[in-house]
């Protein structure tokens, strides 16, 4: 059951037990081999162990599997900002919103692109784009004090 596998995983993940988490997606990916979210999640935890050359393989081959999917776009933005290369995290951030729900429901759990977009903007230097940016994050998901912070590091 796939589902329980990604579910697992993501368990060991958010207690940062790397190792059993990797081992989880990897059955995941074994038992759906059609499905990009094994492909993603495994990914996403070679982001958070600073692998970022495998991050960005697993990642493009879910990429491959899902051209549509949200979160990948706004996770290879986020491998592309730890790169410093922020030109190529703007695109990836503005496909993640291009393909984000865009119902009312929905919105508040697509807040994270549109932060991590004014973030990029931020590092580039344009801050009354990043400013604008970081009001519409705060429309999305409002009282979030990780904003609130970028929005005074942007006017400092």
């Amino acid at each position: 059951f796939v589902p329980a596998w990604i579910a697992y995983g993501h368990t060991f993940s958010n207690v940062e037990e790397s190792d059993q988490a990797m081992a989880a997606y990897r059955n995941a990916i074994r038992l759906q081999p059609g499905s990009h979210l094994g492909q993603l999640f495994m990914g996403m935890e070679h982001i958070h162990s600073g692998n970022l050359l495998l991050a960005f393989d697993f990642i493009t081959k879910s990429q491959h599997i899902c051209p549509f999917d949200p979160l990948v776009y706004n996770e290879l933005g986020v491998i592309a900002y730890k790169m410093k290369r922020y030109g190529e995290a703007l695109k990836y951030f503005q496909q993640a919103m291009r393909y984000s729900p865009s119902t009312v429901d929905s919105n508040e759990h697509w807040e994270f692109p549109i932060f991590n977009y004014a973030n990029t903007l931020r590092k580039l230097k344009r801050y009354s784009e990043a400013l604008e940016y970081y009001s519409k994050a705060l429309s999305q998901l409002p009282n979030q004090s990780s904003t609130y912070s970028a929005m005074g590091f942007t006017h400092h």
